[in-house]
């Protein structure tokens, strides 16, 4: 029997958006995202919230947009807050305030990584 804390994890992501079809949105509300990593002793890329490939959080409108993420504890790298990855992965409102803000956790973290 193998128990998944021993063996070497990664990308336990709390919000994970991919692809330009997924997109957390709405068209004139306010939108609020909190992502919380995972992962357990030195397991890595366990990102709070990670748009790639065009992933989106967005509001139309006056809506505000506000997104929250936290990397997980464990003692591998790459636990950041918010991991925005390739062109077109953007956090955008039409016309409210947006506010991001990311806590790296663990070790070798960042809490914002704009790529």
């Amino acid at each position: 029997m193998v128990q998944a804390d021993h063996l070497m994890e990664m990308g336990n992501h709390g919000v994970y958006i991919e692809n330009t079809d997924a997109k957390i949105t709405s068209s004139a509300g306010n939108v609020k995202v909190i992502g919380q990593g995972g992962g357990c002793n030195s397991s890595i890329g366990n990102t709070g919230i990670f748009l790639f490939k065009a992933g989106q959080i967005t509001a139309g409108s006056l809506g505000t947009v506000e997104v929250k993420g936290t990397g997980g504890a464990s003692s591998g790298g790459g636990n950041y807050g918010v991991y925005i990855f390739t062109l077109g992965s953007k956090i955008t409102s039409s016309g409210g305030n947006v506010k991001v803000t990311g806590q790296g956790g663990g070790s070798g973290s960042a809490e914002l990584i704009l790529e």
